[in-house]
């Protein structure tokens, strides 16, 4: 876990997330691009927060997997959305085929998509490929992750 900014790093426990997608919409972002939506849309917003590592952590105590993924966030998510409406519609879908959660990567526009326990990475990733996406199925390991392209 990251804090500060950025440079207290903090190891957690570890935890086995299964395999997952990483599916890259045709459009893309610029991250600048991103942020300066973030700054206009955020005003009066959560911008001011700091610390808000409490879920996350108490999902790792023990390290519950369904947890951990409810409790991921990205800020920049709406921004991206708001920008490239076709994110928002894939994370939606995904959520409808049956991922436990979906959610922007960085500044977008790929996105993360968990599947629940009882559906399949390849399933999920072929049930997105009605959309015009580029889909892989993604393995974390220790110290990094497997990709697999599901196109």
């Amino acid at each position: 876990m990251a804090t500060g900014l950025g440079e207290k790093i903090k190891p957690l426990p570890d935890l086995e997330l299964g395999e997952f997608l990483i599916v890259k919409p045709r459009g893309s972002l610029s991250t600048a691009q991103v942020y300066r939506e973030w700054d206009r849309i955020s005003r009066g917003g959560r911008s001011g927060q700091t610390n808000r590592s409490g879920p996350i952590l108490k999902a790792f105590d023990p390290p519950q997997r369904t947890a951990v993924i409810k409790s991921l966030e990205n800020d920049l998510e709406g921004a991206a959305e708001s920008l490239l409406p076709e994110v928002q519609a894939i994370r939606e879908k995904a959520l409808h085929f049956g991922a436990e959660a979906a959610m922007v990567t960085g500044s977008g526009s790929a996105i993360m998509v968990f599947p629940s326990t009882n559906i399949d990475a390849q399933g999920l990733a072929l049930a997105l490929a009605a959309e015009p996406v580029t889909t892989f199925v993604v393995h974390a390991v220790r110290d990094g992750v497997v990709v697999n392209d599901a196109n």
